[in-house]
């Protein structure tokens, strides 16, 4: 089978690009043939040694139909992102097109309001222009960009609803997708991990003695919560913890986030690591007792949790959007409040002063997860 991937951009950085590569890796070696193209690449080869092709395509229609004619693909996989939404719509109406969704649907991208950090739980209107200012939720102050923004989200409902399946990757998603008006029935759950981590390791819960060492992995922005997981750290000292906490990434709020560390005098116990080759990030697991995702937006269902615990790492998350879904289907994920740096801090604490390996009875009522190669195999068999 030949299928065309399509995403916005692909980097040596970042949940979806790890997803692209894996999947990518996949395909070929269940003997696809398979290309990512995108409108932006800048890659070195970080996620792994297996072969992976990619093209850059301008932002032009007519090249992208040209290059599909030259493809000639059996089917076409949108990771959706919207500034290639227009692209896409157009092309569904000619090839069977499917898409996977890794975010939250939202003309900010976040669908939380800055001004008191609540979630949005509304479908993106003309009502999301004045928003973007009252409550706070745009990112950028510009009111072109407030307009560009609601544009390509209604672009990218538009595209999703020309493709004839959507995969998303936790029921958090889904609901977001149905508040969008995609229809339920053509909505499916399926696995974002790609089942390449197999059976869960022992979990490795750290022996109780007062202290830990913390890790985070992930881009340094605002919604990503960083803020209280710093915060987390100053009360775990005032509570007897001596605390070591790496913070690997890069991003626009690492400057605030410095200050806040220095603010709190935490220069001894927090290290900004920057940047690590996602191939390389294992030995940082290994050296870690605990991996921290204390994201305050509705985190999809971020990929460091399964590789964290795959490594045998419990892990503490915030209960938003996808994240606590992942206690559905491995032990070793300890939930704490959202936007909550004293309830983090105690749930920090209690794995290792008040040490509990969670039994099978611990865990939820899960949903099942579609694997998404199978699917795309069985669907194309059916002519679905």
């Amino acid at each position: 089978m030949r299928i065309l991937q399509i995403a916005d951009e692909f980097n040596s950085a970042g949940g979806l690009e790890r997803f692209i590569y894996d999947f990518s890796v996949q395909l070929a070696k269940k003997g696809h043939v398979t290309t990512l193209a995108a409108l932006k690449v800048n890659y070195n080869d970080s996620w792994g040694e297996e072969p992976f092709h990619a093209v850059s395509i301008p932002d032009d229609v007519n090249q992208w139909m040209t290059y599909a004619e030259d493809f000639k693909p059996d089917l076409i996989v949108w990771h959706t992102i919207p500034h290639t939404a227009k692209i896409v719509e157009r092309l569904a109406r000619k090839y069977t097109t499917i898409a996977t969704v890794h975010g939250v649907m939202c003309p900010s991208g976040l669908r939380m309001y800055r001004d008191n950090e609540a979630l949005c739980m509304k479908r993106g209107s003309v009502s999301c222009l004045v928003n973007w200012y009252a409550r706070k939720c745009g990112t950028n102050i510009s009111p072109v960009k407030a307009i560009q923004s609601l544009t390509l989200h209604q672009a990218m409902v538009a595209a999703l609803q020309r493709c004839t399946e959507v995969f998303a990757v936790s029921k958090a998603i889904r609901q977001f997708l149905v508040i969008e008006g995609i229809a339920a029935s053509k909505i499916r759950i399926f696995d974002n991990t790609l089942a390449k981590f197999g059976e869960w390791s022992p979990l490795l819960l750290p022996k109780p003695r007062n202290e830990i060492k913390l890790l985070y992995a992930g881009r340094l922005v605002y919604s990503k919560g960083v803020q209280y997981l710093i915060q987390a750290v100053r009360l775990l000292l005032q509570k007897g913890i001596q605390v070591e906490c790496s913070i690997i990434g890069e991003g626009w709020y690492k400057p605030e986030l410095e200050q806040l560390s220095a603010q709190l005098e935490l220069s001894e116990h927090v290290n900004f690591a920057g940047w690590i080759p996602g191939k390389d990030i294992h030995a940082w697991y290994v050296n870690a007792d605990v991996l921290v995702v204390p994201s305050i937006y509705p985190e999809p269902a971020g990929l460091v949790v399964p590789e964290a615990r795959t490594m045998g790492k419990p892990v503490v998350v915030f209960d938003s959007g996808g994240l606590p879904e992942w206690a559905d289907f491995m032990d070793g994920v300890y939930v704490a409040r959202r936007a909550d740096a004293e309830h983090l801090a105690d749930t920090i604490k209690s794995i290792i002063t008040e040490p509990r390996h969670p039994s099978a009875n611990d865990r939820r009522p899960g949903i099942t997860r579609i694997n998404l190669v199978e699917a795309i195999e069985e669907g194309v068999r059916t002519g679905a």
